[in-house]
């Protein structure tokens, strides 16, 4: 959770930069456990809490991993076919929201909601695929469909309070951080747009009031370790000494978070 000066500034940052502003790659924290395939990320009083999916097995899990890389503790997520996590995104309260989805479209979605370090509680079925799912800040619930199709708000028992076919083919948004500002930061990978073995990363600014989009820019980060484009999956965003930076999990497996950053601006 980021507070409102940091939210704003966040905000107005990604409003006014372009595709040549730079981005600098400032570190990376190596994970010294197997991560699967993450999904998701949130930072949270220190602990990085990502949401993964082991492909081998089919399931899908809620791992926590400190400030060194160790894994501290893994928690099941989902049942049955019903396994796979997506992105994801800390409320007020505390609690993640946890979309744990058939590994296909035009299925079915578990929604749980988890105190960090505490068993996940069921909210509600959702009759399709949710690709990711956070508290919007209003007591709504922001969500997409597989590939970001459709963007949909929900109460927390599952009642669709509005739906829009997504107008953007820019990217397939994978992840997002929540703004108190009313918007969310996404990110994803233009899967149509490979060239040369790269994808295209992307960010969009995602208004919540009507789901409308408010600014969409492409991101010029890879993973040093394989290529992988640095928006693949898992993101989380903060501001610090002035500069906004966005956490990246793009790897599989032992993998490592990317941290890149660019001034803040008014």
């Amino acid at each position: 959770m980021l507070r409102p000066h940091a939210d704003e500034a966040a905000l107005s940052t990604l409003l006014a930069i372009g595709r040549t502003d730079r981005w600098t790659l400032d570190s990376a924290l190596q994970l010294d456990f197997d991560a699967g395939h993450p999904q998701g990320m949130v930072l949270l009083d220190g602990i990085w809490w990502i949401t993964s999916v082991d492909l081998r097995s089919l399931t899908g899990w809620l791992l926590a991993a400190d400030a060194g890389g160790g894994l501290v503790a893994a928690w099941p997520s989902g049942d049955g076919d019903r396994f796979h996590p997506g992105g994801t995104d800390v409320g007020a309260d505390g609690s993640l929201w946890l979309a744990a989805a058939e590994y296909r479209p035009a299925s079915t979605t578990d929604v749980y909601q988890q105190v960090p370090g505490a068993a996940a509680a069921h909210r509600f079925r959702h009759p399709d695929h949710l690709g990711a799912i956070a508290p919007a800040g209003d007591g709504s619930l922001v969500a997409w469909t597989w590939g970001s199709r459709e963007l949909l708000r929900l109460t927390p028992h599952g009642a669709v309070l509005d739906r829009r076919t997504n107008p953007s083919h820019y990217v397939d948004h994978q992840d997002l951080h929540v703004l108190s500002t009313g918007h969310a930061v996404c990110t994803g990978v233009g899967r149509a747009l490979e060239r040369g073995g790269r994808k295209l990363g992307g960010i969009g600014v995602l208004r919540l009031e009507d789901l409308t989009w408010v600014a969409e820019l492409p991101f010029p980060g890879y993973s040093p370790a394989t290529g992988q484009v640095g928006t693949y999956n898992p993101m989380h965003l903060d501001v610090t000494d002035g500069r906004l930076r966005l956490h990246l999990l793009p790897d599989q497996d032992r993998a490592a978070i990317f941290t890149w950053s660019t001034p803040v601006l008014p």
